[in-house]
C-alpha cells in the first residue's frame, strides 16, 4: 500500500492523472475499512491520528476516478470509503485543500490535509 500511495502523491505533485491500477487499490483498501467502521467492527477514533488526514487526503485525489468507475460500471462504487471519509471530516474537522500550481499557499490550519507537500 505504501508504494501505491507514493504513486498517487507523486501524481498530485505532477499535477498527472492518478493511475487507475493505484486508484482501484486504494479504494477498495479503504471501502473495507469504511465498512467495518460503518458496521461498529472499527471504531472511528483509529482515524484521529495521522491516518486520518491520509485517508481524506487519498479519497480526494482518486475521486476523479470513484466518479468515473460509479457513472460507467457501479454506482455504489467506493461508498465505503466515502462513508469513512465524511465521518472523519465530520467528527475530526479534517479536510483537503488541493494546491493550486502557481499560487502561493496560505497557512489553512492544522487540519488542512494535502497541500501538495
Amino acid at each position: 500500500m505504501t508504494a501505491t500511495r507514493q504513486k498517487i502523491y507523486e501524481a498530485e505533485r505532477n499535477g498527472e492523472p492518478v493511475d487507475p491500477k493505484a486508484a482501484a487499490e486504494v479504494c477498495s483498501f479503504f471501502h473495507f475499512w469504511g465498512m467495518m467502521v460503518k458496521k461498529k467492527y472499527l471504531p472511528l477514533w483509529i482515524f484521529k491520528s495521522a491516518s486520518g488526514p491520509t485517508v481524506v487526503r487519498l479519497y480526494y485525489l482518486v475521486h476523479p476516478y470513484i466518479e468515473e468507475r460509479r457513472t460507467t460500471n457501479n454506482p455504489h462504487y467506493g461508498e465505503g470509503f466515502m462513508y469513512l471519509v465524511k465521518r472523519i471530516e465530520r467528527e475530526y474537522g479534517y479536510r483537503y485543500v488541493p494546491v493550486v500550481r502557481g499560487e502561493e499557499e496560505e497557512d489553512q490550519g492544522s487540519n488542512v490535509v494535502g497541500r501538495g507537500k
